[in-house]
């Protein structure tokens, strides 16, 4: 059964940033910022703005970790481009991993291999990003397309033992200069059309995808506090307020809540 939900109030017309209003939130992986002006205009409502000197999202556990499996995507928008910018990292100088730029050219980092260069990220432009590992198979991808596959920290095992940040490395010495939105870590490879549909830049929130299995978390920076929200569980099986979704919804965790239901 498809469902399609139409939003015939005005309220949450808003087919890119479908609102959840009721589920259980999962605080483990919330984090605290550090410096981050929240609120700030995002590829879809808020974002996040990192300053490039010593601004952070500080995670209490690590999201992603053993020698398994994972996706890790995020939308940035990078105001300068200078030596190594990290964006998402647990790297504590020994192992981990750090997913960055540098110089302008995206880059992986795991377990002390990779760092492999892809094509370039554009300064003050919003561009999707996403890094898999599938069966010891790593995968970059820009606003939809693989840009490098590569075997380089396949196998590596990521500790649990620094803390995952959002916007810089452990000590902040490679940082990022812009904004972040949308990111989100998985469990599992996600398929090339999956990652996509997430790149599409219309509904391209997680919660398109039909099979939201193994999200472990999800931050959609529209927190203006001192906490970014983990919004994994909630989206994965909540219920949605009235308001238009793009795209069509097979998912069987999510229950819909709205004004108009159509069951196609």
């Amino acid at each position: 059964t498809s469902y399609f939900i139409e939003d015939t109030s005005g309220a949450n017309n808003d087919s890119e940033n479908p609102q959840v209003s009721s589920g259980t939130k999962d605080p483990t992986y919330d984090g605290t910022n550090n410096g981050a002006i929240a609120g700030v205009t995002g590829k879809f409502s808020n974002a996040w703005d990192f300053d490039g000197s010593n601004d952070y999202v500080q995670i209490s556990d690590s999201v992603l970790s053993g020698t398994g499996d994972f996706t890790m995507t995020a939308w940035i928008n990078p105001d300068s481009s200078s030596g190594n910018d990290a964006f998402i990292s647990n790297w504590i100088g020994t192992g981990g991993f750090e997913f960055y730029t540098s110089n302008g050219n995206l880059k992986y980092y795991v377990g002390g291999v990779g760092d492999v260069q892809t094509s370039a990220i554009s300064n003050n432009q919003w561009t999707p990003v996403a890094l898999t590992r599938e069966s010891g198979t790593i995968t970059m991808y820009i606003s939809g397309a693989s840009t490098l596959t590569s075997t380089a920290g396949g196998t590596h095992n990521i500790p649990t033992s620094e803390n995952m940040r959002i916007g810089c490395i452990y000590d902040c010495a490679e940082i990022f200069d812009g904004q972040i939105d949308d990111v989100s870590f998985w469990s599992r490879s996600l398929s090339s059309s999956e990652i996509s549909s997430i790149h599409s830049g219309s509904g391209a929130e997680v919660d398109t995808l039909s099979d939201l299995s193994n999200l472990i978390a999800y931050y959609d920076f529209e927190q203006t506090s001192t906490t970014l929200e983990n919004q994994g569980n909630y989206v994965a099986g909540s219920t949605f307020s009235t308001g238009t979704i793009a795209n069509q919804i097979d998912d069987p965790l999510l229950t819909v809540k709205s004004t108009s239901l159509y069951d196609g």
